[in-house]
Formats: C-alpha cells, sequence, structure tokens
C-alpha cells in the first residue's frame, strides 16, 4: 500500500482534478441548428463520425484529468513502506556482512574447500558499488573488512585471510557485530551470509535466541551436509618418573563404528607404547600405558591415534607436560585507586603478596581492563567496580561460565541499577541499597556464619572465629540472592552477607561489603588472611593447575620469570617459531596453535602444553531450520518517521531510494503528448 511523503498536496491534486471539467464545460462550443432541405439526407452518414468525435473529446479529457492529478501526486512523493521493497529507479544498493566460521572444525572433509568456492561466488555476484564487511568467527571474533565497496583487490585480501583456527567460538557473538555494522546504514538492502559448516557447538548450550535489529536478511550456507567421521582424543592422565598409569580417553564422535584405531604415547618425542582399539559410534575408550622406562630431565609429550577413516585431524593429538601450576593466578580490578590503606586493594594486595603465598598478583585499575583476557587467570576480584566494558564484561561472562572464580566485593563506587543491569545473573544477587544513610562508625551489625562446614569458613571455625563473628561491620549492601544461590553467611538482621552460586562450570562469590576498612574492622582482623586465602582457594578451578591448556588461553608468565632482569624471556612455539617476549609480556596471548609451548630464561624453563578444545570435535549439526529459528529479527520502532533502535530507514530515506515521482512525472509528459496530439485532430 502507498504512503505519501507530503500528505497536504493529495486533497490539492483531488480538487485540481475538476479544474479540467470546468474548462471543458465553459469553452464548449454550442452549435446553432439551421434547418434546410438536402440536411434530412446527411443525418443517417453523420451519426458514426458524431459518436467519433465525441470519444475522442471524451479521451481528451479524461487524460487532462490524470495528467492534473497524476502531478499532484507527484508533489505528494509516494512511496511503498515496505522496508522489503529495493530500490526501484536506480540499481539496487546493498550492504552485505559476511560472518565466516574459522573455528577448528573447517579441518574436517572439505569444509575449508567448500567455504572458500562460497566465500568467492558471493563475492562474485554481489553489485558494482556494494559495500562488504567481513567477520571472522572463532575464539576471538574479529573484523578483518568494514564497509568497503566490492573490488578485485578486495576479494583477493578476504581470500587469503581464511585460514581456520585451532579454537573454538560462537557464531552468535559474531552475528551480533555483524548486526551492530548493518543497524543505522543508509541502503535499504541489507544482508548477513552465515558461512559455516554448523556444528551444534557453534550457538551457546541453552539455545538462546538472538535479537537483531538492522532490519538484515539472514542467509545461511551449510558447508556440511551430513556429519563426518571423526574419533579423537579428550583427555589424558600423565604419570610420572615413577611408572605410575599414563591414560588416554578415546572417543568416536561417528555415527558408525570405526576400527583399528592405532594409540601411541610419545614422551620426550620418544614411543614409549602403542595399543590397538575399535569403537562404536559413540563409545569413550580409556587406553592405559604402564611405561617401563622414561626419559630423564623434564617430561613433556603426547598421545597420538591414527586412523585412515578418521576425517578430522586437530583432535588425533592430546599434549601434555608434567610441570604443574603451583601457583594460583590472581587479577584485581580496582574500582577506588587511592593513596595508602584508602586503596581499595591495600588489605587484598598485603594479604595475597605475603612471602611464601600460593598466588601469583596481578592488578588493573577498572579503565586499564583493555586487552586483558580474563582466561589467563584463575580467579577475578572486583573490588568496589561500578561497571566493566563491554568486550572484557562478555570475556568475563565466559570465563566464569567456562570454569573460572570471581570474587564480588561492592563498596560505595557502586550504583546499584547500574551494576544489576551490567552484571544481571553472573552475580549471585542483586544490590537493593545501602543498609544505612550514612556511614556511623559508633554503631553496626555483626556477622552470623550459616554453613561452618563450608571449605571457606572450615579453618576460621576450627580456630574459634577468631575476629570473623567479632568484627563490626558500620555499613554493608541490602542483597536480594537469585534462585539458586547459597547464602554462607549474614548479618544479625538477617541480611545476606556473603553468598555464594555456580555459573556454568564456575563459581562465583558476592560480599555485601568490600575489602578495605572503609566500611568494617574485618581487613584488620585476623580472620581476614585466611578468609580471603580460603575464597581465593575455593574458586580457584582445578583445570588450571593440571599443565594443559586450550588452544587461544593465555598465560601469565610473572609467576615463573623475573621481567625485569636483562636476560629476555623466549619461547619457541609449536610451530619452531622462536620469540623474544618485551618488558611488559608478563601475559602471552599467541597460543592460537596445538602443541607444546617452551618458555626459558637463562637457565629457567617451562613447557606448557596446548590442546584443540574437546567441543570441536563433535559432529552433531544444527538443521538449517533450527538455526534461523533461534535468530529473531522483529523490532518495535520508536517513532513513525525513524527507528533509532533497530537502525531501520526513516520514510524520507525510504522514498528517497524509491523515487516513485519521476514515474508519475514520466507519465504526466506522456499523457499531454498524447492529449497535444488528440486535440490538433479533434475539432472542437
Amino acid at each position: 500500500m502507498f504512503q505519501f511523503l507530503n500528505q497536504v498536496f493529495l486533497p490539492l491534486a483531488l480538487g485540481a482534478a475538476a479544474i479540467p471539467i470546468l474548462i471543458h464545460l465553459i469553452r464548449r462550443n454550442r452549435a446553432q441548428k439551421v434547418h434546410f432541405a438536402a440536411m434530412q439526407f446527411l443525418l443517417d452518414s453523420s451519426r458514426p463520425m458524431v459518436r467519433w468525435l465525441r470519444l475522442k473529446q471524451f479521451l481528451i479529457l479524461l487524460m487532462r484529468i490524470l495528467a492534473v492529478v497524476l502531478l499532484g501526486l507527484a508533489f505528494a512523493r509516494p512511496y511503498f513502506p515496505d522496508k522489503q521493497v529495493p530500490p526501484i529507479w536506480k540499481d539496487v544498493q546493498k550492504e552485505v556482512a559476511l560472518v565466516i566460521d574459522l573455528t577448528a572444525s573447517l579441518y574436517a572433509r572439505d569444509h575449508l574447500a567448500r567455504l572458500k568456492q562460497e566465500v568467492r561466488q558471493i563475492l562474485r555476484t554481489l553489485p558494482q558499488g556494494a559495500n562488504v564487511s567481513v567477520i571472522l568467527a572463532g575464539a576471538k571474533p574479529r573484523i578483518i573488512v568494514e564497509k568497503q565497496p566490492i573490488s578485485a583487490g578486495l576479494v583477493t585480501r578476504i581470500m587469503s585471510r581464511l585460514t581456520p583456527g585451532y579454537g573454538s567460538g560462537r557464531l552468535n557473538v559474531a552475528l551480533q557485530m555483524a548486526d551492530d555494522l548493518l543497524r543505522g546504514s543508509g541502503v535499504l538492502v541489507r544482508e548477513i551470509y552465515v558461512l559455516s559448516d554448523f556444528q551444534k557447538t557453534v550457538w551457546p548450550a541453552d539455545d538462546s535466541r538472538l535479537q537483531l535489529s538492522s532490519n538484515a536478511n539472514v542467509l545461511i550456507r551449510p558447508l556440511a551436509e551430513e556429519r563426518w567421521k571423526n574419533v579423537g582424543l579428550i583427555d589424558a592422565r600423565t604419570g610420572d618418573k615413577k611408572n605410575r598409569l599414563w591414560a588416554c580417553s578415546v572417543r568416536n564422535f561417528s555415527t558408525s563404528r570405526i576400527t583399528n584405531i592405532d594409540v601411541s604415547l610419545f614422551v620426550n618425542e620418544r614411543r614409549i607404547g602403542r595399543k590397538r582399539i575399535h569403537l562404536d559410534p559413540g563409545e569413550i575408550r580409556v587406553v592405559n600405558f604402564r611405561p617401563s622406562r622414561l626419559p630423564a630431565g623434564v617430561l613433556s609429550g603426547y598421545f597420538e591415534l591414527v586412523s585412515r577413516e578418521d576425517e578430522y585431524s586437530p583432535d588425533n593429538r592430546y599434549y601434555f607436560t608434567l610441570q604443574q601450576q603451583d601457583r594460583i593466578r590472581v587479577l584485581a580490578v580496582n574500582g577506588e585507586s587511592a593513596r595508602g590503606a584508602a586503596d581499595e586493594l591495600f588489605f587484598i594486595r598485603k594479604a595475597l603478596t605475603v612471602p611464601g603465598a600460593p598466588f601469583s598478583f596481578e592488578e588493573r585499575p577498572v579503565n586499564h581492563l583493555a586487552g586483558v583476557d580474563p582466561r589467563a587467570f584463575d580467579v577475578i576480584i572486583l573490588a568496589n567496580v561500578k561497571g566493566v566494558g563491554r568486550r572484557f564484561g562478555e570475556a568475563l561472562n565466559d570465563f566464569i561460565r567456562e570454569g573460572g572464580g570471581l570474587i564480588i566485593a561492592p563498596g560505595d563506587q557502586v550504583e546499584p541499577a547500574l551494576f544489576n543491569r551490567l552484571f544481571g545473573t553472573l552475580a549471585p544477587a542483586a544490590i537493593q541499597k545501602k543498609a544505612r544513610n550514612r556511614l556511623d562508625r559508633a554503631t553496626g551489625d555483626l556477622l552470623l556464619v550459616h554453613r561452618p562446614d563450608h571449605p571457606i569458613f572450615q579453618p576460621l571455625v576450627e580456630a574459634g572465629t577468631v575476629g570473623l563473628t567479632s568484627s563490626v561491620f558500620f555499613q554493608h549492601w541490602i542483597l536480594k540472592p537469585h534462585e539458586g544461590s547459597e547464602i554462607l553467611a549474614s548479618y544479625l538482621t538477617n541480611h545476606p552477607a556473603l553468598i555464594s552460586h555456580t555459573y556454568g562450570r564456575g563459581k562465583v562469590i558476592m560480599l555485601a561489603f568490600p575489602l578495605d576498612a572503609e566500611w568494617s574492622e574485618l581487613p584488620v582482623k585476623a580472620a581476614f588472611l585466611p578468609l580471603v586465602y580460603r575464597m581465593v582457594e575455593f574458586l580457584n578451578p582445578k583445570r588450571a593447575r593440571e599443565g594443559s591448556f586450550e588452544t587461544g588461553q593465555p598465560l601469565f608468565l610473572a609467576d615463573r620469570f623475573d621481567f625485569s632482569r636483562p636476560e629476555p624471556v623466549q619461547v619457541r612455539k609449536p610451530d619452531g617459531t622462536v620469540l623474544r617476549l618485551p618488558r611488559d609480556g608478563v601475559i602471552f596471548a599467541e597460543t592460537n596453535l596445538p602443541g607444546l609451548y617452551e618458555f626459558s630464561q637463562g637457565h629457567v624453563r617451562s613447557i606448557f602444553a596446548f590442546n584443540v578444545p574437546a567441543e570441536e570435535s563433535h559432529t552433531e549439526l544444527i538443521e538449517p531450520d533450527k538455526f534461523l529459528s533461534l535468530i529473531d529479527k522483529s523490532n518495535e520502532p520508536l517513532s513513525p518517521d525513524r527507528d533509532e533502535a533497530s537502525g531501520g530507514l526513516s520514510a524520507r530515506e525510504t522514498e528517497s531510494q524509491q523515487k516513485l515521482w519521476r514515474f508519475l512525472l514520466a507519465a504526466v509528459f506522456v499523457l499531454l503528448l498524447g492529449e497535444s496530439f488528440l486535440a490538433n485532430r479533434t475539432p472542437r
């Protein structure tokens, strides 16, 4: 249905339609009747001519009326409000975003070859002048092309970047980035192409829906028509030099039986043992090795499987090293930096850096989190943090969901509404308000331990809770626990003081008070040090102490090497590349390849093992219809003229894409030409 940009011209057009009729009636020739004898013989022959003359006059009048009406409609600027209608007058302009899955599963079968073929075909069929954006989906989704016009050079550059990594990733994150790029674009036709093998693990396990607001049409290009055959190593348990049991877990991810699978153990590049197994569909087998002799020195190596039927190779090796991560890596985010004891981290810093403490401590101001990857640490402390940036917040959510630990200690810098909006279900509770209108050190509350058997309280209870229940809290936040959270301690007023819950595979502890001495006496009591120690140890994920990491996970090296020494820290990557780390390179993030990374500084040497994420081994696929059903493209306009939230076009922008008024003016011109032609050949 048409709509009009300038509706004031509609009544004017209808009124103007009466003008040709009035002129026709006013200027009509009035014939005078003259009777004479011969006239009677001509009447019969003139009747057809008169009828034809009247028809032409009626056509002329109709053409004049239509010309005036169409001229008025042209001034009213009609357009189709449907945003799916492409531009009419000019060539179709497109804004296209390509979301390309480059996770490790692209190494399966012929997925990579099909990916390159599909990308080349899409780029080849785009019209000249189309703007292209490319987002590579992986462990860290990144934009490699942003709104650039299509060209041969651009196609070459895009094709050269299509190399899969060895990590896992989620398509919903990359899709959101594409949606952000297209939202607000002035181009009417917007398309998002999703190219993936649509492995089931590319979407969150809870099948959460993604809301898109750019009005883009989502088109999918599946790279796998059916599940591929895969048998892979999913875990390992290493022994030591005392000839203990060594074992690895092998799984058949396929829907058919796989036979003649050779599994070997290599230690320091030497084969220690080999076994042959057969696996039914979905079967998991633990393969044990009892090596009689082991090489001397540092032990590292890998389990390896070989199968002719296997169509995915990155999970055919599982690397390990016997060096254990003996310190818990802690990142403390400072929400209120100050001098001396007024600093938010003053007491935490003193507690976690005591000589001999089993912690590696790193602190950052809240405004210096750009580029920090939470996965480089085991436990993160948010000390009086008002809020964090979007990227760090998303990375923090993933970090906890994958098994990390978090302590939230809100203080006077926190705003309840903002905190609840930013941290949502990540925090065990919502913040409501402060317990008191003002801080009064003359009055306060005491703690009551609900779970004395909990790991964080056991040493304190055994010591008589010295300083814990006797500490006075002059101020605290009133917390409303979320469903499923556990209250470990509360105040005598029944307000929760310490709450914990499980988030994914990780754990979160939230306090109703900060960790400085502004609101309580706890930091200066004897109970503070063991309480902090036990909280951090309770939250520490065991996976970080196994000596084996996932590709893409950063390493924190400050507990292994002294970066203030003149000797540089060097690393040999699995591909043989040797790098010298800068003085500020305490976090090493170039762990994108599976294998063994050897770090050295003088006589100090450490080896770390990195393996492809086990979720990349799965072969179960998402059906195309199911995938599209997880994407919600609906949006609600904020105003009739412009939808800022969804990036929709205004009425003026939509009309400018169509320019129907040009067709109306062309029709007026044709009608006037036709009217002139008939009028000059028709007597009045």
